[in-house]
């Protein structure tokens, strides 16, 4: 069957109809919370976005003029120019109260550690990797890591589910051995 296909996206769709994989975090319905970027450079504002939206903490209306609202917010605030510095990459959610920790650098164990206690995870990455887009350079983005597929056999974490707000289909599962 597919569990022995060289596609990880087969091979993941076929262990979890057999029951061999369980989802952590809840990927389908943190889903509707992501909309394609307005701007060419607001990804972690629409990360930061959704994080919002899933605790209720802005609305859900209207999402294209929600992130321009809080564009100008991070703009006014120093948190955004031409895009958001990593340092300032979750300050809208520390402004609204929400507890945030914030890492450079930080190791796949350390990541996969936050996605299995459920929370949804800003992470910032290389858009080379996700878009299959072959340039000379960096294309820093963020994206908001939303579950996870662990194996039943061993509990290692097959691959990550991510909200991108910077391409299509939105929703997507990436299994590279722990390569986003």
């Amino acid at each position: 069957g597919n569990t022995q296909s060289k596609d990880p996206l087969k091979q993941a769709d076929a262990m979890r109809r057999l029951g061999l994989t369980t989802t952590l975090g809840d990927p389908s319905g943190r889903a509707p919370l992501v909309h394609p970027q307005q701007g060419s450079d607001t990804c972690a504002i629409v990360a930061q976005q959704q994080i919002l939206m899933a605790h209720g903490l802005v609305t859900t209306a209207d999402p294209v003029k929600t992130e321009a609202l809080l564009a100008k917010e991070a703009k006014d605030r120093g948190f955004y120019n031409h895009g958001t510095p990593p340092a300032y990459q979750a300050d809208i959610l520390v402004d609204r109260g929400l507890l945030v920790v914030k890492q450079r650098g930080v190791p796949l164990a350390t990541l996969d550690a936050a996605v299995r206690r459920g929370g949804m995870i800003i992470a910032s990455v290389d858009a080379r990797h996700l878009w299959s887009v072959k340039a000379p350079d960096t294309l820093g983005h963020a994206i908001v890591i939303t579950g996870a597929e662990i194996s039943r056999l061993d509990g290692k974490t097959l691959g990550y589910y991510i909200n991108d707000s910077g391409s299509a289909p939105i929703l997507k599962i990436k299994f590279d051995n722990g390569q986003i």
